[in-house]
């Protein structure tokens, strides 16, 4: 998982900040982090990213736009949500997932996942 480099979508600042130093603690590089959908849609098209993780629920908006853009672009992302699987967006459905609240070991074992769907040489 080292030195990956993976973009947090989260609207909560404080839960951002949790994910990016867990995962900057296990030697990924975080990119950057978005807390509306806009902003995760300039990053997404515009940087280099490994994989990401996406809250699913952004205020009034839901990451659906962004997680078929990551699809779209075969970059790998995990759901950190407190939502329930079975009321998931079809967007994000059958991707790897992490509940509300979490264990730091539950981060790094989602970003490990994910890091293994990473393609050779990235």
């Amino acid at each position: 998982m080292h030195s990956r480099r993976v973009l947090v979508v989260e609207d909560d600042p404080v839960i951002a900040m949790e994910i990016a130093d867990i995962l900057e603690g296990d030697g990924c590089e975080v990119v950057g982090s978005a807390g509306n959908v806009p902003d995760a849609l300039d990053l997404v098209r515009t940087i280099k990213i490994d994989l990401a993780l996406v809250d699913v629920s952004l205020g009034a908006e839901t990451i659906e736009p962004v997680a078929k853009v990551l699809t779209r672009r075969a970059i790998p992302f995990g759901v950190v949500t407190a939502y329930p699987p079975t009321i998931l967006p079809e967007a994000v459905r059958g991707n790897p997932l992490v509940q509300k609240p979490f264990a730091p070991r539950e981060i790094r074992q989602l970003a490990e996942h994910l890091s293994e769907s990473v393609g050779a040489g990235t």
